[in-house]
C-alpha cells in the first residue's frame, strides 16, 4: 500500500463518502471515483471470481511480513516478476531486509529471488512499480523523490537465487509510484496527485526527459496497463475497501469500472498460459501479507486474495487494442 504522506482532504471527503454506499460488482467510473466501499468480507465479489481465473499457486511469500507490490512480464524469458518490501512492524527501516524481486512461472512456480541493491532502493523502500522494456526491468521507487532504475534482465538472470542485483542506473522523473512500459515509451504514475507521465526510452534504455507526455488518471491508482486504445488502471485504498479496476479509452475518455477484491496492486498483461496466444491481464493483490492479518496494528484485511488472478484482454477491453 502506498505511503499517504500528505493525502489531501478531497481524498479524506471521498473515503468519509464511501461509508454509506452500498457495494457493486460493476459500476459506472464516475461513481468508482467517488467510491471505495467498506466490504465485511470476501462475498461481495463473487462477479469477480466467476470471471476471472486463479493462478494455481499462492504469491510467493503469502504469510509472511513481506509485502507484494509491483508487477510485470518478461516476455523474452517467460517470467513473472513480483517486487515486495519488508514491513515488519515495529523495525526501523534501516534494519530491515533489502526490497526483493521474486521470479516465478505463469503458475506461480518460483524460479528464484533476488535482492534488490540497496544503491537503488533503500532497506524496506516499497519498490512499488515494475516494468519490462528495451532488454531491462524497471522499478520505481519514491523513497528519496520519485526515480526509475533500470536494471539489466541479463543481470536478473546471471543473479543467483538469494543473492543481490548490482548497482544500477537510476533516473529522476516526475513520478515513480506505478510503473509500465508499451510502444517504446515508460509509463510512471503519481498515485497522491492522479496524474501519469510516459517518456520515449532510447536504446541505452535511459528515459528521454524531453519527450514526456502526461495523463490525468482516477484517483488512487496502484498500477498501470496500456494498449494502443486504453488504460487499465488497478484502484485500492485501504484493509476493508472495495478495490477496482479502471479501463480508460484513450480517444474519448470513456471510463468503465468494476470492482475488486481489497488492497489491489500491480497489473500486467502476460500469456493465459505457456505457450498461448491469447494476452490475459493480471493483478496483484498485497493482502496476503501478514502485515494486514488478524492481530495486525492496522486491522486485518476483511478479504484476503493470496494468488494472482487474470482475466481476458478482451474482456477487460472489448474489442478496443
Amino acid at each position: 500500500m502506498k505511503r499517504l504522506r500528505s493525502m489531501t482532504k478531497r481524498v479524506l471527503a471521498v473515503l468519509a463518502a464511501a461509508a454509506a454506499v452500498t457495494a457493486m460488482p460493476a459500476v459506472p467510473a464516475r461513481a468508482a471515483t467517488a467510491t471505495f466501499p467498506k466490504v465485511s468480507d470476501c462475498s461481495t465479489f463473487t462477479d469477480f471470481y466467476r470471471g476471472w481465473r486463479r493462478v494455481p499457486h499462492a504469491v510467493a511469500q503469502t504469510g509472511t511480513n513481506w509485502v507484494p507490490q509491483g508487477l510485470t512480464y518478461d516476455p523474452a524469458r517467460r517470467w513473472i516478476l513480483t517486487s515486495y518490501y519488508d514491513g515488519t512492524p515495529g523495525v526501523a527501516s534501516a534494519d530491515k531486509q533489502q526490497s526483493m524481486v521474486v521470479v516465478t512461472t505463469l503458475r506461480g512456480d518460483v524460479i528464484k529471488t533476488v535482492r534488490l541493491n540497496t544503491a537503488d532502493v533503500d532497506r524496506g523502500g516499497h519498490a512499488g512499480g515494475l516494468a519490462v522494456g528495451r532488454g531491462r526491468l524497471y522499478v520505481a521507487s519514491t523513497e528519496h523523490g520519485p526515480r526509475v532504475t533500470g536494471i539489466d534482465l541479463r543481470d536478473v538472470a546471471r543473479t543467483r537465487d538469494g543473492g543481490t542485483l548490482p548497482d544500477s542506473p537510476s533516473y529522476v522523473l516526475a513520478a515513480a509510484s506505478y510503473a509500465t512500459f508499451q510502444g517504446g515509451r515508460l509509463y510512471v504514475g503519481d498515485f497522491e496527485n492522479d496524474t501519469m507521465y510516459s517518456y520515449a526510452v532510447g536504446r541505452t534504455g535511459a528515459p528521454v526527459m524531453t519527450a514526456r507526455r502526461s495523463y490525468s488518471t482516477p484517483t488512487l491508482v496502484q498500477g498501470v496497463a496500456v494498449t494502443d486504445r486504453s488504460f487499465v488502471f488497478s484502484r485500492s485504498y485501504g484493509r476493508t475497501r472495495m478495490s477496482y479496476l479502471t479501463t480508460v479509452d484513450r480517444r474519448t475518455g470513456a471510463e468503465r469500472s468494476a470492482g475488486l477484491p481489497n488492497m489491489a496492486e500491480g497489473i500486467t498483461w502476460a500469456p493465459r498460459s505457456a505457450g498461448s496466444a491469447s494476452t490475459d491481464l493480471y493483478v496483484l493483490f498485497e493482502s496476503g501479507s501478514a502485515v494486514y492479518g488478524q492481530g495486525s496494528s492496522g486491522g486485518a484485511a476483511t478479504c484476503v486474495t493470496t494468488h494472482l488472478w487474470h482475466r481476458s484482454r478482451a474482456a477487460v477491453v472489448g474489442g478496443r487494442r
